[in-house]
């Protein structure tokens, strides 16, 4: 969890296994192993509201780019 919370705020790629977004990453929840959940991510860019549901995910900054509106 404290691997992910750095890119709260920041404008992001999220790559899932069939998927890839950029945005601002706003919110995240992170699944447990036990209940067999999905992670699942809210992320806003220019095309609105996105919420990204998944097993696995990459996350990288996007360093040096300006805001979108």
């Amino acid at each position: 969890m404290d691997l992910v919370k750095p890119f709260l705020g920041k404008l992001v790629v999220i790559q899932t296994k069939e998927y890839c977004f950029t945005g601002r990453f706003i919110h995240f929840k992170l699944n447990r192993y036990r209940n067999h959940e999905p992670n699942i991510f809210f992320l806003e860019n220019e095309n609105g509201l996105f919420l990204i549901r998944g097993n696995w995910f990459v996350i990288k900054s996007l360093m040096g780019i300006s805001d979108f509106a």
